[in-house]
């Protein structure tokens, strides 16, 4: 009986530093190599005010105050990433959800848009997202203005 008590004691003290780890990581450090990413991909300079990440409800990282651009005419108040936790030994990654919160569509998202689906070195596929929520969305596309809008896309393994 008293493995059992050690045993249940040792799984409450690796709960506990697992809930506790994100808090003692510090994840500023992590922001520049993800903008120099994502700024290489686009081909604009990317810029990132905070990162965080979370354990609960579900695993999840948060990108807030994201902007593309010279002069910032892109930006995103949010964009969360969840990975389906399965895929993460996996070589081709999934992401379960990734949830956009309070942008605008306009003209300059659009052409970005090229640049982000146009296909790449005929390398494998890293990276399959399962679904896309999109929050607090606007569309400004002179002389046309509508929105606040929502969305929820859900993708198969070829596309939409």
């Amino acid at each position: 009986m008293r493995w059992v008590k050690y045993s249940a004691i040792l799984l409450g003290i690796l709960l506990a530093l697992a809930l506790i780890l994100p808090f003692l990581i510090p994840l500023k450090s992590y922001i520049p190599p993800l903008e120099k990413l994502a700024s290489d991909k686009l081909g604009e300079p990317v810029k990132v005010a905070d990162l965080s990440f979370s354990l609960l409800p579900l695993p999840s990282a948060t990108l807030h105050g994201l902007s593309i651009g010279q002069t910032q005419a892109i930006k995103f108040d949010s964009i969360t990433v969840r990975p389906a936790l399965g895929s993460l030994l996996q070589e081709v990654k999934v992401l379960r959800a990734v949830e956009v919160k309070g942008f605008s569509v306009n003209r300059r998202l659009l052409a970005l848009a090229g640049a982000l689906t146009k296909p790449g070195d005929g390398g494998p596929q890293l990276v399959r997202v399962q679904r896309v929520k999109l929050r607090s969305m606007q569309l400004d596309l002179e002389p046309l203005k509508w929105g606040p809008r929502r969305a929820d896309i859900a993708l198969h393994e070829r596309g939409v």
